[in-house]
């Protein structure tokens, strides 16, 4: 997994002297489970290739209706108040996912389990913007920023573990983010081309009536229609992702142009006429 050296610098500090709790912000999308797996492994010293939902020394909390629910916070530290058996430094962790998630009533429940928190027990929390979370769960907590790769980290280790070429076009528009890129590797989607970048970009800064003007652009033959689909979904992720980040109400629209593009591929899977899906495409960005 590609990881900064900023961020890899964070983690080495932190696995030298670690703390009970632990907030990961990771604007990088899927980098933050990862990251956060691959610490626990290291401090419950467990092999490199072990599946850490295996260990009876993990519990994990997931969102349910995109909440993390105050049930579930509860369920953790009832868990956490049980007395460890085992005489390692750290025994036990707990991760909450999307921990931006946590209801008013939910920060609430975990900062008194942060504020007394088992000696063998790390808590690690991860969100897509620390502004989610109540500075007094911050003030208790040590804090891992996973920052996006630089350019030249990225033409390093995608060059030696890939044979794609025109990595520069790759990087700006997946923007750095490494599981974007090996999406499009699984995929087998040509994003080599400039000018279809170009295109896309347009097509999401143009209004309604010049996007139906570029029809031509885009269905030519149903190989360019599906790549270019598949490109502009992974762009509005991304600006997806950096609204969240930012905390701005502009994600809205981005959701708004998901769901259209998503209907868009669902319709181009099973065979429906290209120029007229473009058309609805058009109309509900």
């Amino acid at each position: 997994m590609l990881i900064s050296q900023n961020t890899k610098r964070q983690i080495d500090l932190f696995l030298v002297n670690p703390s009970n709790s632990l907030v990961i912000e990771s604007p990088v999308r899927g980098a933050g489970i990862e990251i956060s797996y691959q610490l626990i492994r290291k401090l419950l010293k467990l092999p490199d290739d072990y599946v850490v939902e295996n260990s009876q020394h993990f519990y994990k909390i997931e969102k349910d209706n995109n909440t993390v629910q105050i049930d579930s916070i509860r369920d953790l530290i009832k868990q956490f108040k049980l007395k460890s058996l085992n005489n390692k430094v750290i025994n036990r962790i707990g991760l909450v996912n999307d921990a931006h998630l946590m209801s008013e009533e939910s920060q609430n429940s975990i900062l008194k389990l942060l504020e007394e928190p088992p000696s063998d027990t790390v808590i690690i929390l991860l969100t897509r913007s620390l502004a989610l979370l109540k500075s007094t769960i911050l003030s208790r907590s040590a804090v891992i920023k996973i920052t996006k790769p630089s350019y030249s980290e990225f033409i390093q280790f995608y060059s030696k573990n890939s044979e794609n070429s025109d990595l520069k076009n790759k990087f700006d528009l997946t923007d750095g983010n490494s599981d974007f890129y090996i999406e499009y590797l699984n995929n087998e989607v040509d994003i080599s081309k400039s000018e279809d970048i170009i295109l896309i970009k347009k097509f999401l800064s143009s209004n309604k009536l010049d996007r139906l003007l570029m029809i031509n652009d885009f269905c030519t033959n149903k190989i360019v229609f599906d790549n270019l689909l598949f490109t502009m979904k992974n762009m509005v992720k991304i600006g997806l992702d950096n609204s969240i980040i930012k905390h701005t109400n502009q994600y809205k629209f981005w959701i708004s142009y998901l769901k259209a593009i998503e209907t868009t591929e669902t319709g181009s899977i099973h065979s429906v006429n290209r120029k007229l899906l473009f058309t609805n495409l058009c109309l509900n960005m």
